[in-house]
Formats: C-alpha cells, sequence, structure tokens
C-alpha cells in the first residue's frame, strides 16, 4: 500500500474507516486516486460504500439541496474520519454543471468536503473499468438486500452508483450501471438501491 502523500493516478491508499462486513465491522477505507494539481490528490472510494437515496423526497432537487449532500458532509463525515483525519481533507470547490443533452439545470456551485462525482469529472478521471465498476462492500451489499434490491444477489459486474449531474429531468440523478456505463436518463431521486463512492481532495504538505 502507497503512502498518499506520493500516490500517483491508478494508486489505491487507505484513509478513514467506515463499516464494511455484512456484520458492520469497521475496516479501513480504500480510495483509488483520480489525479494530482497544486490543490491536492483526488480520491474516489474503491468500493460502494453504502446504500442511499439521491433525495429522500420525490422532488425536483439539485446537488445543493440534496439529502446526500448533507449526509456526506455530516452524518459520513463525522463517522468515517477522526478529527486529525478531517483537518487533511481540503474544502473543494465544486461545479454543478447543466446536463446539456437534456437542458436539466445543475444547481448553484458549492463547497464540500466530500461529494460525488459530476458526468464531467466521471467522463474526465474514470477511464476504464479499473475506475468506473464498483462493487459494493459486504456492507452495503447487505443494504441493498435490506431494501429488496435483487441485482445484490449475484451481480455479474458492479453494482450502480450515483453521479450529482441531473438526469433526463430535474427530479432524476445521473448514475453510473454495472458495467460502467452511465445511464442515459438517469434514475429517481428518491429510489433506493445506488451505491455511494464519495470523492473527496486530500491536502498537499511540503
Amino acid at each position: 500500500m502507497v503512502t498518499w502523500q506520493n500516490a500517483k493516478r491508478g494508486d489505491i491508499i487507505e484513509f478513514g474507516c467506515y463499516p464494511f462486513a455484512a456484520d458492520g465491522a469497521v475496516m479501513p477505507i480504500k480510495w483509488i486516486v483520480l489525479g494530482r494539481s497544486e490543490q491536492g490528490i483526488l480520491v474516489l472510494s474503491l468500493y460502494g460504500l453504502d446504500v442511499r437515496r439521491y433525495h429522500d423526497k420525490e422532488r425536483d432537487i439539485t446537488w445543493q439541496d440534496c439529502d446526500l449532500r448533507r449526509w456526506l458532509n455530516t452524518d459520513f463525515i463525522g463517522k468515517a474520519f477522526s478529527d486529525a483525519e478531517r483537518q487533511l481533507i481540503a474544502a473543494t470547490e465544486v461545479y454543478n454543471d447543466d446536463n446539456e443533452e437534456f437542458a436539466t439545470f445543475g444547481g448553484a456551485d458549492t463547497q464540500d468536503y466530500l461529494f460525488v462525482l459530476s458526468l464531467y469529472e466521471f467522463e474526465e478521471f474514470c477511464a476504464g473499468e479499473l475506475f468506473s465498476v464498483a462493487q459494493p462492500t459486504p456492507y452495503a451489499r447487505q443494504r441493498m438486500l435490506k431494501y429488496e434490491d435483487s441485482e445484490a444477489e449475484e451481480l455479474e459486474a458492479g453494482g450502480w452508483w450515483w453521479l450529482r449531474t441531473p438526469g433526463s429531468e430535474e427530479d432524476f440523478a445521473l448514475e453510473v450501471g454495472g458495467y460502467g456505463e452511465v445511464g442515459a436518463e438517469g434514475t429517481p431521486v428518491h429510489w433506493l438501491g445506488g451505491l455511494v463512492r464519495p470523492a473527496l481532495q486530500l491536502k498537499l504538505f511540503d
């Protein structure tokens, strides 16, 4: 396992902890490095860590106001990282572009510690199965089965996971399918079964 300060694109690092086993036992979170910049190291969780709705109600919503954003930046960040680890996570300017194909509104830009990728970021950083296909952790798979998601029983590839870009309607969000393909129109924001693959930037130090 490489250290994150020296990590390069495609490397796997460990940072933070979250339930991993089916019984909820906690293990270090594995992240895949998407790239480096002067601002930090951009990483994406290697596995789908949990199952969440994009938003708890069926309604028009953008990333700025959705429940998934709130959960990542309150509940998840508090559970997955120690105080010292949280100090290493950079506040990231998150650009919420419109869906140009369907002319659906992406909402205001935000500043987040944790986020899910946009369509643009997915296309820029996630070429290839190593980056685009996500298996659920055993914990997340149990959560999928709890919500009667039959796909969790036998996944031929990976599970589907949320992007933050709106879909064909204002109450849809785009998702990445089990084989690493982006759904054409997206999924209703209140649907269960979607995996969460958080992304974040780790600060660089001299």
